[in-house]
């Protein structure tokens, strides 16, 4: 059965969920690449208010050498946006141009159905399989299905991997991705890497379950 159209994870009424993502390469000018990101987050939707949780980690080649960055935590409730950026910096307000929840160069690592954009291209597998208690159906792609988001059609960007999609609401349960760049970058999950390889994962842990976002005492 054909996949008219992705759904977005905020018709769930509660989630968490898992993304890692990993570049490794050159850029143009011959700096190295070598970058993970690991990110944890979550929502609710209490009586209409959304709520949101996201903690960052990141890890990469040019800040090996110095002190671990701790990365970031971003709570929203409501319209109130809130970030602790390391003990130096401690807690601080937000407004809406700042929050990773409304930025589009982050925002593939929170809303799983942006990087599929021809799902005409997704081969069904069998079987199906169970993704956080979720009915979902399993199909493979290459980048023909990332293609507007990858940049894939200048022919330098080669993609394959598997998604699961749940039967009812149609939304991404799961999915995890391998792309090879030989040159001019990776659309939006890296416009930089000229040569080189990416990889992405995401997975639902809960959903429509009793998951609860509580801002730190200390936030406030």
């Amino acid at each position: 059965e054909p996949v008219a159209q992705l759904s977005n994870l905020d018709n769930l009424q509660s989630y968490r969920a898992h993304t890692l993502y990993q570049s490794q390469g050159t850029r143009a000018d011959g700096t190295a690449v070598n970058d993970s990101v690991t990110v944890e987050s979550a929502y609710v939707n209490d009586a209409g208010v959304d709520t949101r949780y996201m903690s960052m980690q990141l890890e990469s080649a040019e800040t090996a050498q110095e002190e671990a960055f701790p990365g970031f935590e971003f709570y929203q409730i409501g319209t109130d946006m809130y970030m602790y950026a390391g003990e130096d910096t401690g807690w601080i307000r937000v407004s809406n141009d700042q929050s990773p929840f409304q930025d589009p160069t982050t925002e593939f690592l929170l809303d799983s159905s942006t990087i599929f954009t021809d799902l005409g291209s997704l081969k069904r597998q069998r079987p199906d399989e169970k993704i956080a208690g979720i009915d979902s159906r399993h199909y493979t792609f290459n980048e023909s299905a990332m293609v507007n988001f990858l940049a894939a059609d200048q022919g330098n960007v080669e993609a394959d991997g598997e998604v699961w999609i749940a039967k009812d609401g149609d939304f991404v349960t799961k999915y995890v991705v391998d792309v090879t760049v030989d040159s001019g970058g990776a659309g939006m999950l890296d416009p930089t890497l000229d040569n080189g390889a990416l990889h992405l994962e995401f997975e639902l842990t809960e959903a429509n379950s009793d998951v609860t976002i509580e801002l730190p005492e200390e936030a406030i």
